[in-house]
């Protein structure tokens, strides 16, 4: 074979691969905003397993969509016990062996089946986009689409979509071997066409005084300085995306709450200076995909987390600087 049509072969190759690629991109982006409306607007029953690094959970979830606005169930079967009621408005979550509720907003606080709200972005430079076959979960078949990382700083992910309605059956987290860190699974599902009000209703419980008031306004003199802390190192693709200072309900300390997104994956960093009597020690975590990091730096708190690979936290935290 000739050097020159040995090149054109190539070429040949390269242009079809490339194709292939741009085209799964294409249709994987179809079906991740098919999966974003399903998540929202179905009406779904069904039990799902949540592996978390060497924790489990097998819960329930009940979810509604219909003139009150979309609503949301979820009781633990096996596992840590937890019980949580979400709308559009507010996250209720019972608190374990009390009869108690506590509110939370929704715009702050996620409820604990965030994986299925989680929208992804095909417009990432740092990630490939593939259509990867097909799955039979809980009766259902499901189109599995594959995000992988195009380096170290991010992990990849496994998604199953319902093949009709594009509600997702599976989700895990892989790391950069494929070997999922997170992963969720569904059991059993059922798509009925009404969900019956009573598996929302929070009436046979008590509230927690004061859950529902507001947190109010800081009450320390802190604002003047979260401001001055800088990032410093950010992985390549990751943007500012919110940067707010709040107060957190039961706290009157302020806290800063950065939120850096690629597109797939957000990392949050929040700082904040202790009152009188808050205590706070060091500590490095690892649960599944979710690494966290949190020192203290000159007097305030500095906590990074998110679901990236702890060489990512680590190095974002190093960057942080107090400005003069």
């Amino acid at each position: 074979m000739s050097r020159v049509l040995l090149v054109l072969l190539l070429l040949l190759v390269a242009t079809q691969s490339y194709s292939a690629v741009a085209d799964d991109r294409e249709a994987v982006s179809r079906l991740l905003e098919k999966m974003a409306s399903a998540s929202q607007s179905l009406n779904y029953t069904g039990t799902f397993t949540f592996v978390n690094g060497d924790k489990s959970w097998t819960m329930q979830i009940v979810h509604g969509f219909d003139k009150q606005g979309e609503r949301e169930y979820l009781s633990t079967i096996a596992g840590e016990l937890r019980k949580v009621y979400r709308d559009d408005h507010s996250l209720i979550s019972v608190i374990p062996d009390k009869e108690l509720l506590l509110v939370e907003k929704s715009a702050t606080e996620r409820s604990a089946a965030d994986v299925f709200d989680r929208q992804f972005s095909t417009q990432s430079d740092y990630y490939d986009y593939y259509l990867d076959g097909v799955e039979d979960i809980a009766g259902y078949t499901c189109q599995v689409v594959s995000i992988v990382p195009r380096d170290s700083h991010r992990f990849g992910y496994r998604l199953c979509l319902e093949a009709e309605t594009g509600l997702l059956l599976k989700s895990q987290v892989v790391d950069k071997a494929g070997q999922p860190k997170e992963q969720l699974i569904f059991n059993r599902l059922e798509l009925p066409e009404k969900t019956p009000d009573i598996h929302f209703s929070t009436a046979e419980y008590d509230w927690l005084p004061d859950a529902a008031g507001g947190a109010g306004e800081p009450a320390d003199n802190t604002l003047d300085l979260l401001p001055r802390w800088q990032l410093g190192w950010l992985p390549p693709g990751f943007e500012v995306k919110q940067d707010k200072t709040r107060v957190v309900a039961g706290s009157r300390s302020a806290v800063r709450h950065i939120v850096l997104d690629d597109g797939v994956a957000a990392i949050s960093v929040f700082i904040k200076q202790p009152l009188n009597g808050e205590r706070y020690h060091a500590s490095r975590e690892h649960s599944g995909a979710l690494n966290t990091l949190m020192s203290i730096k000159q007097g305030f708190v500095l906590a990074v987390i998110g679901e990236v690979p702890d060489t990512t936290i680590t190095a974002i935290h190093a960057g942080l600087k107090l400005a003069p």
